[in-house]
């Protein structure tokens, strides 16, 4: 559910954190140890395969160009994203209250 397009728009932030996790917490409850097996399995098979390796090499840096392509767009809405955050994380957490020791 979480990489549908347009989930955000649809549900709105607050509904769609709380199905994204409640959805992954019900799957994990159901397959952690199959989840576990097939990491552990596919983490074994891909430091045997040198060739796998240097695709994921040829892929990464694909990627990494790609992304210096447009590294101040990224950067300036991940600063922009950065500063709403602080808002909003201001507005739903906890007063913390430091109590000092004399």
């Amino acid at each position: 559910m979480a990489r549908r397009k347009g989930l955000l728009k649809v549900l709105g932030p607050q509904a769609a954190a709380d199905a994204v996790i409640n959805a992954y917490v019900s799957e994990a409850r159901g397959k952690l140890g199959e989840w576990a097996a097939n990491y552990q399995r596919g983490i074994s098979e891909y430091l045997a395969d040198p060739q796998a390796q240097n695709l994921a090499k040829q892929k990464l840096a694909a990627w990494y160009s790609a992304l210096l392509n447009i590294i101040a767009d990224i950067a300036t809405a991940y600063a922009r994203a950065k500063q709403l955050y602080a808002q909003s994380a201001k507005q739903v957490a906890p007063q913390v209250v430091q109590v000092v020791a004399k």
